[in-house]
């Protein structure tokens, strides 16, 4: 995944933590009852998503390019 997909799948975990959250893990419509994803796997992707996105280096604002150091020439 790219930094950028990272990105949007945490800002989606984070916005279905917040609905499950306000609106409990199970609810009443009118074609019947529906239940949300486990309030644990949303938790547990979300801590890996965070985890891979400190590998790209966070917020320092590094992208998938690979950052090469060349000492110094003669």
């Amino acid at each position: 995944m790219t930094l950028e997909e990272l990105k949007e799948e945490k800002a989606l975990l984070e916005q279905t933590r917040k609905n499950i959250l306000e609106g409990g893990q199970e609810f009443q419509t009118h074609d019947g009852r529906v239940k949300q994803v486990d309030l644990n796997t949303v938790l547990s992707r979300l801590a890996a998503v965070d985890q891979a996105i400190a590998s790209y280096g966070g917020s320092k604002g590094n992208t998938d390019t690979v950052l090469l150091k060349f000492g110094g020439m003669g």
